[in-house]
């Protein structure tokens, strides 16, 4: 951790401590989302937002890749399609 990725070791440490917060505040939203919408849904939401904020984060940074993306596109379809792989 730090210098390799450009994070300095003590903010990496703070970061750390945030994942227990938002992964315990996952698990009490969705005890009341799953009151109001179907949890498929929620989930297809969830991820959806996710996957654009990621989306954000690379295309700021400017890191992606698109001759690998070109290159690799149907088994990156495939993965997304099954939502997770098997080595």
């Amino acid at each position: 951790m730090g210098k390799e990725d450009g994070t300095k070791p003590k903010a990496m440490y703070w970061l750390m401590l945030l994942v227990p917060f938002f992964w315990g505040g996952a698990f009490a939203a969705a005890k009341h989302v799953i009151t109001e919408i179907p949890p498929l849904v929620a989930a297809a939401i969830r991820f959806g937002i996710a996957g654009i904020l990621l989306a954000l984060v690379v295309t700021v940074r400017k890191e992606w890749r698109w001759p690998e993306i070109a290159r690799r596109w149907k088994g990156l379809l495939f993965i997304g399609a099954i939502g997770h792989i098997r080595l």
